[in-house]
């Protein structure tokens, strides 16, 4: 991967609302498709790997878990959180 790629990580976890999740994976992904100036990289992470169900049921999985993720920007509900990895 690139040296200057900025990679976004959106936390998923248990419980969370559907909106809260896909809302910023959008505007994440439309921005860093059409307008960012250096390559962006979204990708999700979760306290653990594998499925995650969400309040109104929905199950996604996770590209990471917060111990194997690199260094990232987290966002989650529209907060972010700075990782520095593990």
């Amino acid at each position: 991967m690139n040296d200057d790629t900025l990679t976004i990580g959106v936390l998923l976890f248990e419980g969370a609302e559907e909106l809260d999740i896909a809302g910023p994976w959008e505007v994440l992904g439309f921005w860093a498709a059409h307008i960012a100036s250096s390559p962006v990289r979204v990708l999700s992470l979760g306290h653990r790997s594998g499925v995650v169900r969400c309040a109104k049921g929905l199950s996604l999985v996770t590209d990471h878990d917060l111990t194997t993720a690199e260094e990232s920007e987290l966002t989650r509900n529209g907060i972010q959180y700075e990782s520095r990895g593990a």
